[in-house]
């Protein structure tokens, strides 16, 4: 992730690879994001069975 920090829009835009990486960490990001808020509404006595419930529970 470090390299991207690095390499300009232009660079970026022009590889696509970068753009898979980003898109990779992007996703485990918001999927760490997610589990978190999960685990806060559990604890409070709430039940989700999908992201878009965390999501709505936060609203």
């Amino acid at each position: 992730m470090d390299g991207l920090k690095r390499i300009n829009r232009d660079e970026f835009i022009n590889n696509k690879r970068n753009y898979l990486i980003a898109k990779h960490y992007l996703g485990r990001a918001l999927e760490g994001i997610l589990m978190i808020g999960n685990h806060f509404l559990s604890r409070l006595g709430a039940k989700t069975k999908d992201y878009q419930e965390i999501i709505l529970n936060f609203g």
